[in-house]
């Protein structure tokens, strides 16, 4: 049965795509049937997981083609550290125009990295956002849940509820003296608006890039405490190999991870821009190494040189 959403007054069809339904419904499951699961989501309308028939009989639709090898091409790698974040570039002409420059002083500082960050790495092949096919772009992110941005608000609204208490108990000179600490305290954390909210979780630093640009691909976040570089790029590298992207942004937060006290300290950020040999050809890009996914190998990098410059092969399963 596929469940209703309560808010809605009628159904949405739009092209026959997707349906979301105002009542629930029976669903009649066939072989093209794919069902979109919200883990949590405000709207209801996002989904985090794909649920779809299985048959062991018939091929699986997300194998790679029947190729021996199919290479991806790393065409440039870019690190920003904190401090390199330029703010003013983002009201300057050469600034990504759909990012609001009235926007930018409420927007969480890494997502903003990650769009510097990435035009730079557009910059460093010679390219500008256009020359990218914007509907075969994927963007993807490594970082924990959650980013500073979410500390900040919570500053701001916890100085505001305690000055708001002290008032309430009377505003004799002590307490005078209190709420003028607590309001030079509140404005240690940045203000925030509208713009900030979509800052609290880590998933919209890829969405800021894909947005910024205009492209128009997937975009996700991966978590995990350890080897999260490992599997971003192994994310990249089937993207390009299953013919779902011609090009990959990787995007790393670089943090220092503190299990024990529950602290996340961002330092920066990296991006590498993947690409797949024909478009690479096409835009006549030499890369820094090639990677080569060949099916039913195990994990494991191997250097070697051609054409006089250095590469690596990456086999994994």
């Amino acid at each position: 049965e596929l469940p209703g959403l309560s808010y809605l007054t009628r159904a949405v069809l739009g092209d026959g795509a997707a349906l979301l339904e105002s009542r629930a419904r029976s669903l009649k499951i066939d072989r093209d049937t794919r069902i979109g699961v919200s883990a949590f989501g405000f709207g209801g309308a996002n989904y985090h997981l794909v649920l779809e028939p299985f048959d062991a009989d018939q091929p699986d639709s997300t194998a790679p083609p029947e190729e021996k090898r199919v290479e991806v091409l790393e065409l440039c790698e870019v690190e920003l550290s904190s401090e390199q974040l330029d703010m003013a570039w983002f009201s300057s002409a050469a600034g990504p125009y759909r990012v609001p420059p009235q926007s930018v002083p409420y927007i969480d500082r890494m997502q903003l990295l990650a769009v510097q960050a990435a035009y730079r790495a557009m910059k460093a092949t010679g390219l500008g956002p256009d020359d990218f096919p914007g509907d075969e772009v994927v963007v993807l992110s490594t970082s924990h849940l959650g980013l500073d941005i979410v500390r900040n608000q919570a500053g701001r609204v916890r100085s505001t509820m305690m000055i708001e208490a002290v008032l309430q108990e009377g505003r004799g000179p002590e307490g005078e003296r209190l709420v003028g600490a607590l309001r030079e305290y509140r404005e240690r954390f940045p203000a925030f608006s509208e713009d900030s909210a979509a800052g609290v979780l880590n998933n919209v630093i890829a969405g800021r890039v894909c947005n910024a640009f205009n492209f128009r691909g997937r975009s996700y976040n991966l978590e995990a405490v350890e080897g999260v570089e490992e599997l971003s790029l192994g994310r990249a590298i089937d993207e390009i190999a299953n013919r779902r992207a011609a090009v990959v942004f990787v995007l790393n937060v670089l943090e220092d991870v503190d299990l024990d006290g529950f602290m996340v300290r961002r330092k920066g950020i990296r991006c590498r821009l993947f690409g797949s040999k024909e478009f690479a050809a096409k835009n006549f890009l030499r890369p820094e190494r090639v990677l080569q996914r060949a099916p039913g190998s195990s994990v494991e990098r191997v250097p070697f040189t051609e054409s006089g410059f250095h590469r690596a092969a990456l086999l994994f399963t």
